[in-house]
């Protein structure tokens, strides 16, 4: 997993949440409220991702599947994921 520096969002926590999977190296990851995939455009041979999202918007890089859901009713298992990612969701959720 590579960062591609053009592409990297200006945002400074998703730049250190970049690097910390760069190091990790995830083979799976769930990103959770994932939007348009935005965070993605940044990661070059990225690895398994996930995206979930109550609202799936046109999505900004190819190649990810994307999951209509709740952050509160994840449709998959314990275990299923190397990492989870989560990026100015939170604030959206009430509960």
């Amino acid at each position: 997993m590579r960062l591609v520096t053009e592409n990297v969002p200006g945002n400074s926590a998703k730049i250190r949440l970049l690097l910390d999977l760069v190091e990790l190296r995830p083979a799976r990851v769930l990103d959770v409220g994932c939007g348009d995939l935005s965070l993605w455009a940044g990661v070059e041979d990225r690895p398994d991702v996930i995206g979930v999202d109550v609202a799936l918007p046109p999505a900004r890089v190819e190649g990810i599947e994307r999951v209509r859901s709740s952050a509160l009713r994840l449709p998959f298992g314990d275990g299923e994921f190397d990492a989870v990612v989560s990026t100015q969701m939170l604030d959206d959720v009430a509960e």
